[in-house]
Order: structure tokens, then C-alpha cells, then sequence
């Protein structure tokens, strides 16, 4: 039997009904949470557990010689829970970003640029720009304490993995060049298996509404590794008359940093300045990625590829770091895709009203379906989910 274990995240969903309809195999769903009631989790297929050593000594007992275990996003309790299991068995690390490059040494100094570290090691954050200073300094001092909190944690969490990581054996991911770094960084040894949630197809749906593309989204999510404050100095300096709204999702990550961002978000763009901080349910989310022109991402390590790919089947022009291993295998894929550092400035400058035309926007969806598309998506599923087949 497959055993999927997880956090309550809207992803299991697409999971499952991938699963069954792609795949003719045995799978089994655990969700831990402490919670009465799980916030994204719909379906109706899953178990939940508390997050406790007894019902995770309790599951680990329950697993068999012939069963392979699936962990989707490599917590802390899930650290906890594979250093719990006595036999051998295939154990299936689906990688989601954080969850691996949080266990690497000193990843803030890799992933976040100057104005992001700034916020992230000094409470004495610079008042000038805030409309209320003390709001600011408020949730700086609040973020700078959860932020040594996070580092202890990360260097906890960095502990237990050097224990557990050779019990891992497949590395799930669509992008190479991150399992490469990890390779060289954590001196690890697992075996690759191409895998990703969705298709293109799910990111495209006929009920999305059509409208004019006049708005800017920046990142994904409340996580410093957006680099925001630095998207945000960069915008800055152009005119943006012919955008109408900015928006920013803040839904998930840190709160305090979330408000943060926030108040400089107003400071700097004022009314047009949208943060989003509530879930919202898909097809909302989804009208909202298409209304929008232009998508920045400041990420330095892949992150949010699921916007991104959303974003550019949509026909909305990308930016992103060049160092960051997604634009590496867009690119490397063909896929009509800018830099922030040297594309942007040009476009935003010269306010270029037609930066995708119609075949380039043809172009790249075609490309996109060679990545990404149901019928590769579905060999994915058969692959990741047939893994004692080719044991």
C-alpha cells in the first residue's frame, strides 16, 4: 500500500483526484493537525491524526515490509515520524521548496537580498517610509523574535535530519538542479523521480473569467524568501500609471512579517496596493492571476512554480532571478521568460504595452504542455505511485 502522509494543505486535494483518476493503485491518506477541523483539506478520502508521538509511534507500527511511505513536505513532525519507523521500506521525499532549503547551513545569506536581510537581523529597521513607525517597529521587534525562534528550529530540525535522511530513498521534484544542491550541500544519495501536482490543464479552466490584463503581482506568499521589500524598491522607480492594482498574496507564512509588508506595500503604491491576506478559494485566485499583466517573483530558490506556470499559460509576462533553479529549467526549456535585473528595468521604463504578443503567448503554452501537460502528468502519477514495481 502506498501511505501518504501530510499537513493540512490544499495540495492533497489535487493529489488524490489525480490519483484516482490517472492510477489504478492502493493509497492510503494521513493528515496531522491539531486542529478540530482542517482549513484546505476537502476530501473525503483522509484520515486524521494528531501530531503527537503516540499516534505517530502508533502509524509507524502499522506500516509493512510492503508498503511505501510518501511524505509530502519534510516538517519537523514528519522528521520525527520516519525516525520512528524499525524496517526498511521505500520512503518518498516529495519535495516542496522550504522544507529543504530551510535544512540548508546559513540559507538565509543564499536566498534573501539586502533588504530582506535587513528586516530579517536587525530590529532597528528604518522608519522613514512607514506612514505609523511604531505599527512597524511593533511587528519588526514581534517578527525578529520569531525569526531566532525560526533559526532554532532550523538548526533543531537540521539536527534530526542529519539522523534520518539515509532512511529517505527517492527525492519527488520536477527541477534537477535542486536535488544537485542538495547532493553537494547535505551529502545525500537519493534516487529521482520527475513529479509534480498539477497540470496545465488544472491551471487553465474554462470558467476562469477572460478580462483585460491591467494589474502586477508580486511573490506568493508572507515567506522572506519573496524578497518583497526589494521587488517593492525596485518598482518603485518606474511609473505605473498603466497598471491599475498591485497585488501581493500574504495568506500564508509569518503574520508579522505578512504586516510588514504590508505597510510598506501602502507607502510605497498607496491605493493600488492590493495585499491578499485572506484564502481565497481557486477559481477566486485564479480570476485574480488573470487580470494581471506582469508577475514578479523575487525568489532566489525555486518557489511558487505553481503561480508561475498558472501565470505564463494565462499569457502573463514572468520575472524572476536568474539564479533561481525554475527560471533555470524554463528557460532551459524554451519557455519565453524574463530576469528582474536585466529585462525589467527595459520594459517597465519604456512602459511596454505588448510584451507577450499573441504567438508568443501560443508559443509558450505549447511548451508548457510539453513540461507540464495531463498526459505527462498522469505518467508522473503512474510512475511515483508504482515505485515497488521497479524495486
Amino acid at each position: 500500500m502506498n501511505i501518504h502522509i501530510t499537513h493540512d494543505d490544499k495540495f492533497l486535494d489535487f493529489f488524490i483526484e489525480n490519483e484516482e483518476n490517472y492510477t489504478n493503485t492502493l493509497n492510503r491518506y494521513i493528515v496531522y493537525s491539531n486542529e478540530e477541523k482542517l482549513k484546505y483539506i476537502k476530501s473525503d478520502k483522509i484520515e486524521i491524526i494528531s501530531s503527537n508521538y503516540s499516534d505517530l509511534k502508533r502509524l509507524s507500527n502499522e506500516i509493512k515490509k510492503e508498503d511505501v511511505v510518501y511524505i509530502h513536505y519534510l516538517s519537523e513532525v514528519l522528521i520525527d515520524f520516519i525516525s520512528l519507523i524499525q524496517i526498511e521500506i521505500p520512503i518518498v521525499w516529495i519535495f516542496w521548496g522550504a522544507d529543504g532549503f530551510t535544512l540548508l547551513p546559513k540559507y538565509e545569506n543564499l536566498f534573501f537580498l539586502k533588504k530582506t536581510k535587513h528586516i530579517q537581523l536587525d530590529t532597528k529597521v528604518k522608519m522613514n517610509w512607514c506612514i505609523n513607525p511604531f505599527y512597524l517597529y511593533k511587528n519588526s521587534i514581534r517578527f525578529f523574535k520569531q525569526t531566532k525562534e525560526l533559526k532554532k528550529q532550523i538548526s533543531t530540525n537540521i539536527r534530526k535530519f542529519e539522523i534520518i535522511k539515509n532512511k529517505i530513498t527517492y527525492f519527488a521534484h520536477y527541477i534537477p538542479k535542486d536535488l544537485e544542491l542538495f547532493v553537494n550541500k547535505l551529502k545525500i544519495n537519493y534516487k529521482w523521480i520527475d513529479f509534480n501536482y498539477m497540470s496545465t490543464i488544472q491551471m487553465d479552466k474554462s470558467d476562469v473569467k477572460k478580462q483585460p490584463k491591467r494589474n502586477i503581482i508580486v511573490g506568493n506568499s508572507a515567506n522572506p524568501s519573496n524578497n518583497h521589500l526589494d521587488i517593492f524598491n525596485e518598482l518603485s522607480h518606474y511609473d505605473l500609471s498603466n497598471f491599475d492594482k498591485i497585488y501581493c498574496p500574504l495568506s500564508y507564512g509569518n503574520k508579522n512579517y505578512a504586516n510588514i509588508i504590508i505597510k510598506y506595500g501602502y507607502k510605497f503604491f498607496k491605493e493600488k496596493f492590493i495585499p491578499l491576506t485572506s484564502f481565497l478559494s481557486y477559481f477566486e485566485y485564479m480570476n485574480i492571476l488573470n487580470s494581471c499583466k506582469i508577475g514578479i517573483f523575487g525568489m532566489k530558490r525555486s518557489q511558487a512554480s505553481g503561480n508561475i506556470i498558472a501565470l505564463l499559460n494565462q499569457g502573463c509576462a514572468i520575472y524572476m532571478k536568474k539564479e533561481n533553479t525554475l527560471f533555470d529549467l524554463l528557460k532551459t526549456n524554451n519557455i519565453k521568460i524574463y530576469n528582474i535585473e536585466e529585462d525589467m528595468p527595459i520594459h517597465l521604463k519604456d512602459k511596454d504595452e505588448a510584451i507577450f504578443k499573441s504567438l508568443e503567448i501560443t508559443y509558450n503554452k505549447k511548451m508548457l504542455e510539453n513540461l507540464f501537460g495531463e498526459e505527462i502528468v498522469k505518467q508522473k502519477y503512474n510512475q511515483l505511485l508504482n515505485i515497488n514495481q521497479f524495486i
